[in-house]
């Protein structure tokens, strides 16, 4: 079973003591009923009955006054997921530190998307096929060496990989400043997604009031400043975060906060370039660069399983640091050893035959050493959805819109393009 801390308002960090029985039951009461609801809709068991009961009668029990200060005690000292940095050397190295959340992601999460595809008259392995020729030979041989060593079948590691390209979703806001150090010149670029400001309304996209979300984020001047960049996020955007990541890509730094529902408003975990890339030497540039982002994303589980992976990198390839659940040999945001970093927000967009993006973004980061390295490799590859990336490193920052195949609601272009670029 996998748990992490429900997050309330932010305010109440202040009354943890106070408050943590009702935040421990509140986190095990979404998770079951979330795990009711993906049933009923599309058949798939996330949760086993046993599973679900001993979520509703922690809940239950962390809900009487005293009694449930003593559970939520227990329930953090024994079940409390802290966000981990991974090293992998080799694909042992992943199985050895990540082999159960590997497990749940394959036989719980994946069947859920496959059924959402199968749902629209597609046939998910068909559609992974379609994709696996655009993929790079080094991640096919990843993804084999994966499945040889856990014993899980190639088909399913490539599914894990291609599916999210198959689906029309929209997520996330992004904020990058840069400071060119000669001039003093600040230069903002942001994307946000498709709901109105502070998160999902019932998790629908509302193309006619998106611009409200742009509208708040363009009237917010945030500083080079970590505390600055979090609260325009938390202004704008809040509801639905499952990851919320500041990036100093001068100091090469990453601070992370995962969670359920609310992760903008928990406190950040900071991982230091020591710890990433071996030495905590700073990369001066041109600029002095942050970029701020929160993932939304309506599927809770992805939270406890969430780890930062570090590659290490060889004579051809950087290494890089990337957030993601384990399965996934990309992501939606990461750094490489030089401070290039890049988060992107999905546009809701018809997939095309092509790159899956977050294996893109893995290629980008390994291969280029600035934003201009970054956008030529964009320029060469076919991507199989439609998202914003911001690329942002000591050399400034820019704004990428990949847009293969805009999907018409009425006579609007649901494209950041429109109204969010």
């Amino acid at each position: 079973m996998f748990f992490i801390d429900y997050e309330l308002p932010w305010y109440s960090r202040y009354f943890l003591f106070l408050d943590a029985p009702f935040r421990f039951c509140f986190r095990h009461l979404f998770f079951y009923f979330q795990a009711k609801s993906i049933q009923k809709y599309t058949g798939v068991v996330i949760l086993s009955k046993a599973q679900k009961r001993a979520h509703m009668s922690i809940a239950l029990l962390e809900s009487i006054p005293i009694l449930g200060h003593v559970v939520a005690l227990f329930d953090w000292l024994l079940f409390h997921k802290p966000l981990r940095l991974i090293h992998i050397d080799t694909t042992k190295t992943l199985i050895d530190e990540c082999s159960a959340e590997l497990h749940f992601m394959i036989d719980s999460v994946l069947p859920f998307y496959k059924a959402v595809i199968t749902n629209q008259g597609k046939d998910p392995l068909a559609e992974a096929k379609k994709l696996e020729k655009y993929i790079p030979e080094r991640f096919i041989e990843e993804m084999k060496a994966l499945s040889a060593v856990s014993e899980i079948p190639y088909e399913s590691i490539l599914l894990l990989n291609t599916v999210i390209s198959m689906l029309e979703l929209a997520s996330s806001s992004i904020y990058a400043v840069s400071k060119d150090r000669t001039t003093g010149l600040e230069a903002r670029e942001f994307a946000t997604n498709y709901f109105p400001s502070l998160g999902r309304s019932h998790h629908a996209v509302d193309v006619d009031n998106s611009f409200k979300r742009y509208d708040d984020m363009s009237s917010y001047k945030p500083k080079l400043s970590t505390r600055d960049l979090l609260r325009t996020l938390r202004r704008v955007h809040y509801k639905a975060t499952i990851h919320t990541v500041i990036a100093d890509t001068n100091a090469r730094k990453l601070s992370v906060a995962v969670g359920c529902d609310f992760s903008a408003n928990r406190p950040l975990k900071v991982f230091k370039a020591a710890s990433l890339f071996g030495t905590n030497e700073e990369v001066l540039g041109t600029h002095k660069t942050m970029l701020a982002r929160n993932l939304d994303w309506p599927m809770a589980y992805f939270a406890p399983l969430t780890r930062l992976f570090v590659r290490k990198g060889s004579a051809q390839f950087h290494t890089t640091a990337m957030i993601h659940a384990p399965g996934f040999l990309g992501g939606y945001t990461g750094m490489n050893e030089h401070g290039l970093t890049l988060a992107s927000s999905i546009v809701p967009s018809k997939s095309q035959e092509g790159i899956p993006n977050q294996l893109l973004y893995r290629k980008i980061l390994e291969e280029a050493k600035t934003i201009h390295e970054a956008y030529k490799i964009i320029n060469l590859s076919q991507p199989s959805s439609a998202m914003n990336v911001i690329i942002a490193g000591p050399d400034g920052i820019m704004h990428a819109e990949l847009d293969p195949m805009r999907r018409k609601v009425g006579a609007i272009s649901v494209s950041f393009s429109s109204f969010q670029s």
